[in-house]
């Protein structure tokens, strides 16, 4: 694995931030959230070995595998949720390495 590895900054366009968080710079923002499209995007990245998995509350959970290397990605996950409830996010890892987490609103279908 590569010493030289940072964060991927997310490119999340035009599209509402819900939440985010973070445990580089100890920025943490997991504030509960409605997305009222009902459409939601998470993007993640953690670096090293192991994986993250996030959680929105106990109905929709997503996991993936860090990087190792910099020619990976970050991930991007889009979800269709109920637009009348409030979710709030939690992260947790196999391995206590950097990760980045932001959850953001997609425009109605």
């Amino acid at each position: 694995m590569s010493e030289n590895l940072m964060l991927i900054e997310f490119d999340v366009d035009d599209e509402r931030v819900l939440a985010q968080s973070s445990n580089e710079n100890e920025f943490i923002d997991t504030s509960a959230f409605t997305p009222t499209t009902g459409r939601i995007a998470i993007y993640s990245d953690c670096i090293g070995f192991g994986k993250i998995t996030i959680a929105l509350d106990d109905d929709i959970e997503t996991s993936r595998v860090c990087r190792t290397n910099a020619e990976d990605a970050a991930h991007k996950d889009d979800l269709v949720v109920d637009a009348s409830t409030s979710y709030s996010v939690s992260v947790s890892l196999t391995e206590n390495q950097p990760w980045a987490v932001t959850v953001t609103e997609l425009p109605p279908e």
